[in-house]
C-alpha cells in the first residue's frame, strides 16, 4: 500500500471521528461555559501526547519558537467553534465547515501562490454563495430552530477560517520537512490548551461545575480529548505531510455525512428547505472546484492494487 493511499484512508478516519464533533460539542457546552469544555478537552489530549512530544524533541529542538505563532492562531478554531455551537445549530456548524476546501484553495492562491483553473474559481463562488446563504438563512427563517443563530454562524465561520490558515500553515512546514507530525500536533494541543485556559480566566468562567460530575459528561469530554482530538488532528498532520493540503480539506465531504445524519438521530435536528438550497450550492460548488479531480485520485488509489 503506497503511502498515499495510506494518507488518504488516514483522512477517512479522521473525517468520521470529526464528524460526531458536534453531537458531543453539544453536550459539552450544554452546563459548561464553552471556553472551560475547550480546556479540559485540550488538556486531556495534550497530557496523552506530552510523552511522545518529549521523546521527539531530542530530534527537534527549535520547534517552539517556530512552531508557536502558527499553533496560537489555528488554536483559536476550537474557543470559537464551541462558542458558535453554543448558539447554533450542529448541522449549520458542520456545513459551514465544508467551506474549508474551497477557502483553502483561496488561501493557497493569495498566500503561497497556487495556481487554480477556472472551473476551481467558478466552484469556489459558488460555494460560497450556499455558504453564505446558510449564515445568514437565521435572518431570513425568523424562529427556526433549525436554521440556528447568526452570531453562533459567525462564530463559526471565524473557527473555519483560522483552521484554513493554520492547515496551509503547517503544509508550508511539511514540504520543507521540518517537523514531525507529532511535534506538530503537540504544539497545537498545548496552544490551544494555554488560549481556552485565558479566555476563560480573562471572562471569569467557572472551571468547576457540577456537569463535571456526572459520567456522561466525563465519557463525552474524555471521548472528545482522545478521539476527536488527539487521534483525528495527528492523523490530519501525518496526512497533509503526504497530500495536498487542499486535498486533505475534502475530508469536509464525509464529516457532512457523518455530521448531518448523527445531529439528526441524537440531537433532533431537522433541516429546512432554505438549508438544504445552500446546502446543495456548497456542495455543487466542492464538487465543480475539486470533486472531480479527487474523486478519481480516490477511487484510483483505493483500487489499484498496491
Amino acid at each position: 500500500m503506497s503511502p498515499r493511499t495510506r494518507a488518504f484512508i488516514a483522512i477517512i478516519i479522521a473525517s468520521i471521528l470529526w464528524g460526531t464533533a458536534g453531537v458531543t460539542a453539544k453536550i459539552l457546552v450544554r452546563d459548561v461555559d464553552p471556553f472551560v469544555a475547550s480546556f479540559y478537552r485540550f488538556l486531556i489530549a495534550s497530557l496523552f501526547i506530552l510523552p511522545f512530544f518529549i521523546k521527539e524533541q531530542r530530534k527537534e529542538h527549535h520547534a517552539w519558537k517556530n512552531l508557536i505563532p502558527l499553533s496560537m492562531l489555528g488554536g483559536l478554531n476550537v474557543p470559537l467553534y464551541f462558542l458558535g455551537i453554543k448558539l447554533t445549530t450542529a448541522n449549520s456548524a458542520t456545513l459551514i465547515y465544508t467551506i474549508a476546501p474551497l477557502a483553502t484553495a483561496f488561501f493557497s492562491s493569495l498566500l503561497i501562490k497556487e495556481i487554480h483553473s477556472f472551473r476551481k474559481i467558478l466552484g469556489i463562488l459558488i460555494g460560497f454563495a450556499g455558504a453564505l446563504f446558510i449564515i445568514v438563512l437565521p435572518l431570513i427563517e425568523k424562529n427556526h430552530s433549525v436554521t440556528g443563530d447568526f452570531t453562533g454562524n459567525i462564530f463559526v465561520v471565524c473557527a473555519m477560517l483560522f483552521w484554513t490558515l493554520y492547515s496551509i500553515g503547517t503544509r508550508h512546514l511539511h514540504i520543507n520537512n521540518k517537523y514531525s507530525p507529532v511535534t506538530m500536533t503537540s504544539i497545537y494541543f498545548f496552544s490551544t490548551t494555554f488560549i481556552s485556559f485565558f479566555f476563560a480566566v480573562i471572562f471569569q468562567k467557572q472551571f468547576i461545575v457540577p456537569a463535571l460530575f456526572s459520567p456522561l459528561y466525563i465519557g463525552t469530554l474524555f471521548y472528545s480529548g482522545i478521539f476527536i482530538t488527539l487521534i483525528t488532528y495527528f492523523l490530519y498532520q501525518w496526512a497533509i505531510k503526504r497530500i495536498g493540503v487542499t486535498t486533505a480539506s475534502l475530508k469536509q465531504y464525509i464529516e457532512l455525512i457523518v455530521g448531518v445524519f448523527l445531529n439528526t438521530l441524537f440531537l433532533g435536528e431537522t433541516i429546512s428547505r432554505g438549508f438544504i438550497i445552500g446546502a446543495l450550492f456548497v456542495i455543487l460548488g466542492l464538487t465543480i472546484a475539486t470533486g472531480s479531480k479527487v474523486f478519481f485520485v480516490v477511487k484510483q488509489k483505493l483500487f489499484k492494487k498496491s
